[in-house]
């Protein structure tokens, strides 16, 4: 740190030395050896003039100088290289600290195959200290492993080589390269990662996707997981018989394209509605085409698979085959359609039978009994005494009573104003006879047109009519009732309603017996089969 020359002269090397080594110093030089051989003294802290301190390196030459032993000391400013060989320690310190933290396992071999370095938090889980392998040759530490020798050799011999190795009960994932310097293989260096866990999590997922695979290929539902686009990403056994599309051309068809014509546009608006998270699924029963041209009902449904992020990555779409289902249906529809025909047939039946005994006990058994009146008139006219004739007169008015009953019972049986003068005058009829039998105040309105209705549409509506009103006078305890005929748009109506207590038609069961109403329920059935 001096200025000049001058102003180091008289000045000795000591001068700018710590007092701590003067003395150290000066015996070094002491013991330097022979002239003109150089000796490193040492490594020194040196002050300058102005205080600072600089790391230096003294060497010192003795020789000989007019007859006497003299020493020059070359002094090396090595401030820099210190700096650099701290820097270097430090990433040294800090590259150790790293690989001991990593759960790995990082070694390196010389050219004979003897291990020059083994470090790693890897080495915890097998037990092994870094010093009980280094120094060791791979053949010594895996006398029986033929796969790690051969490894090694592969890197020596300059492979880059990737293995898996098991050690300890644990599984390794090995990777080794050659080491050159200056172009030369001088060893090889590798590093070993624990994959035991992420092998048993792999096993595990394996394991679950075999189960689902099963389960997805075993299922009698067609199964399809669909991008939000369309197109399906993958499609199981059952979908591809149903749809009749061979297992190899399932990726990328769209479920649109095989829907009956009538069914896409409404399919597609849904489709786009749970594409876009608008709606949470769908189900419905749709028709669906094959490429023969043959089409079937499946039972469809459809729901959206979302991310961690909630974002929608996937359609899921599943089909159940509903034709045997529909056969079923139609056979089912057809056995009811029989069962009203019967039904229907059952109840022409009876009406016909009705009207037979009702021409019977007219003519047969109401012209008896007329002749038998007419008879016991005659009787009275002749020799029989005042008491005789009293007896006669109260059998001829017994006679009478049955005369008439047998008038009102072949009215009802034989309906002979329904058949006649139609269904409208056949309802006002019936009020008449509930009006004066039960003194209940009832009205008709409106009409119906007769020929609309067949003899045995006419004769169940008639029928299900005076039930109705044979409920209002037993339950309703009613005073008034309105029934009114006629039509709205293609249906046409017969309605009842009165002022009497009425009822819960939640509480009224449908089934005959449940709640004592056999009347409601067999209207119901009779109605049910028009």
């Amino acid at each position: 740190g001096a200025s000049s020359r001058e102003e180091l002269a008289g000045k000795t090397l000591l001068d700018f030395m710590h007092p701590s080594v003067q003395a150290e110093l000066r015996q070094a030089l002491g013991l330097a050896g022979a002239p003109g051989r150089e000796v490193l003294l040492s490594e020194q802290k040196l002050t300058r003039i102005d205080g600072k301190a600089v790391d230096v390196e003294l060497t010192a030459i003795p020789f000989v100088y007019e007859g006497q032993q003299a020493m020059q000391i070359i002094v090396r400013d090595i401030t820099e290289r210190k700096r650099m060989e701290a820097a270097l320690r430090q990433s040294e310190l800090r590259l150790s600290t790293v690989v001991s933290n990593l759960p790995v396992v990082l070694f390196a071999v010389d050219r004979t195959g003897r291990v020059t370095l083994c470090e790693g938090r890897g080495l915890e889980g097998l037990g092994i200290a870094p010093e009980g392998i280094c120094g060791r040759a791979i053949e010594e530490l895996y006398p029986n492993r033929t796969e790690i020798r051969n490894a090694v050799e592969r890197a020596l011999a300059g492979e880059t080589v990737g293995v898996h190795m098991e050690l300890g009960g644990s599984l390794f994932e090995c990777r080794l390269c050659p080491l050159r310097e200056h172009n030369r293989i001088v060893g090889a260096i590798g590093v070993a990662i624990d994959i035991t866990v992420r092998r048993e999590a792999e096993r595990a997922v394996e394991e679950s996707e075999a189960r689902f695979r099963s389960i997805f290929e075993a299922v009698p539902l067609g199964i399809a997981l669909c991008h939000p686009e369309g197109g399906v990403v993958l499609g199981n056994e059952a979908l591809s018989e149903m749809l009749g599309v061979p297992p190899p051309d399932l990726p990328g068809l769209g479920v649109a394209e095989r829907l009956h014509p009538a069914e896409q546009l409404l399919f597609q608006d849904h489709w786009q509605r749970l594409a876009a998270g608008r709606e949470g699924f769908l189900e419905s029963e749709a028709r669906f085409c094959r490429p023969a041209g043959h089409c079937f009902w499946a039972w469809l449904h459809l729901s959206a698979i979302r991310d961690v992020q909630g974002r929608i990555r996937y359609l899921l779409l599943l089909l159940k085959d509903l034709s045997r289902e529909k056969e079923i249906q139609a056979e089912i529809t057809a056995y009811q359609e029989r069962l009203r025909s019967l039904a229907t047939e059952v109840s022409l039946a009876e009406e016909r039978e009705r009207r037979r005994l009702a021409e019977h006990l007219h003519d047969h058994i109401g012209q008896l009994l007329a002749l038998s009146q007419i008879k016991l008139g005659e009787l009275s006219q002749g020799w029989l005494t005042g008491a005789s004739r009293d007896i006669i007169k109260d059998i001829r008015d017994l006679i009478n009573e049955a005369i008439r009953s047998t008038r009102d019972l072949t009215f009802e049986l034989g309906l002979p104003v329904l058949y006649e003068l139609g269904l409208t005058a056949a309802v006002e009829w019936l009020a008449e006879q509930f009006q004066n039998r039960h003194n209940l105040d009832i009205t008709v309105t409106g009409f119906l047109a007769e020929a609309a209705f067949s003899e045995g549409m006419r004769v169940i509506l008639f029928r299900a009519l005076r039930e109705i009103l044979t409920n209002v006078v037993k339950h309703a305890k009613a005073t008034r009732a309105d029934i009114t005929l006629g039509q709205e748009e293609e249906h046409l109506f017969i309605r009842v309603t009165d002022d009497g207590v009425g009822f819960d038609p939640e509480k009224l069961n449908t089934r005959a017996g449940e709640s004592g109403g056999y009347g409601l329920f067999s209207i119901r059935e009779r109605l049910g089969h028009l």
